[in-house]
């Protein structure tokens, strides 16, 4: 996931770690899904609903349920009109110990940390 500011930081990542992401099981928004898709060629493997129409909601079930090991959503630094869904999914991870990036140098940290965890196996 991304602010709008930050979707083309997003496609970057996406575009520099396309090869391993094609191996892994992701989720977004449909926003996000179609941005990547048409800037990158890659498709996330499930997309949830809209945020409005409660996107967040899907993937904090998801969390809840302990199906997802690591969240990314690039924030700008302003404050958003969905920022109590955002804080609420953060804390969620937190409690649930999922890893969590919101900026490009901690998701490429946690994308090492998953690249060594899959060649360990």
């Amino acid at each position: 996931m991304a602010h709008d500011s930050k979707k083309s930081d997003l496609v970057d990542f996406v575009t520099q770690h396309k090869n391993f992401l094609f191996r892994c099981l992701t989720i977004s928004t449909p926003g996000i899904s179609e941005a990547l898709f048409l800037k990158t060629g890659f498709a996330t493997s499930q997309k949830t609903a809209s945020v409005p129409a409660g996107g967040h909601q899907s993937i904090a079930a998801l969390i809840g349920s302990g199906d997802i090991l690591a969240v990314i959503l690039l924030k700008d630094i302003l404050p958003i009109q969905s920022q109590a869904n955002e804080d609420a999914l953060l804390r969620l991870c937190n409690a649930n110990q999922v890893l969590v990036a919101t900026n490009l140098p901690t998701a490429e940290a946690i994308l090492l940390y998953i690249k060594n965890m899959v060649n360990a196996v």
